[in-house]
């Protein structure tokens, strides 16, 4: 494994929520791990329910009919050239950027006909599993 390599895991290691990495190849083995800050007393109590009291239901980030696109893997992502608009109508199986690990590109395809709605992430924006990258409305196959 090159220098750039192990470098490259470990920034996208230092942006994501994975706590630690492991990765073992013909002779080599390399272990990654990252610290995680524990929360504050003062938070964690205030985070902590008052029994008799229900905790607010959180906000959902986008309306029934939308379907939120989520990050497959850990990665940078990149917009296709040229970029999906808002607006623009999809097909199911359009790819709508790619997630690069490692040097290795990993296509996110539309799972449905439809239009996007929303853009939630930049060009070569670092990315963590499960991050929301579009909002998309239209007919679920």
């Amino acid at each position: 494994m090159r220098k750039e390599e192990i470098e490259e895991l470990a920034g996208l290691l230092q942006h994501s929520s994975v706590k630690k990495l492991e990765i073992a190849g013909d002779g080599w083995a390399l272990r990654l791990d990252r610290e995680v800050p524990k929360p504050k007393d003062n938070l964690e109590a205030e985070a902590t329910p008052v029994p008799g009291l229900q905790a607010p239901v959180p906000k959902p980030d986008h309306t029934p009919s939308q379907t939120v696109v989520d990050a497959p893997m850990v990665g940078v992502f990149h917009h296709n050239r040229p970029p999906v608009a808002l607006g623009r109508p999809i097909r199911a199986g359009d790819v709508l950027g790619q997630i690069e690990a490692l040097t290795l590109l990993s296509e996110v395809h539309s799972p449905f006909d439809g239009e996007i709605v929303e853009i939630r992430v930049d060009d070569g924006q670092p990315v963590e599993y499960g991050q929301p990258l579009f909002v998309l409305q239209g007919a679920k196959g």
